[in-house]
């Protein structure tokens, strides 16, 4: 796999992860349950790797010699 195939896939997971975590956390604000705590935590989670997965996907690969 090329550096980049390595960072379309790497911004692709990120996007998903960003999603999920926008999901679960708006879950948690719209409609609190027991369940608030798990979802807070999955949702942050998801959506601090997903912006590490985009800035990471979105670096430049470096030069081939």
């Amino acid at each position: 796999m090329d550096s980049n195939k390595k960072a379309k896939t790497a911004r692709v997971l990120g996007y998903i992860c960003l999603v999920v975590g926008t999901v679960n956390l708006a879950l948690v604000v719209l409609d609190p349950t027991e369940a608030e705590l798990p979802l807070l935590v999955t949702g942050l989670s998801a959506f601090t790797i997903g912006i590490f997965m985009v800035a990471l996907g979105r670096k430049k690969p470096p030069p081939v010699d």
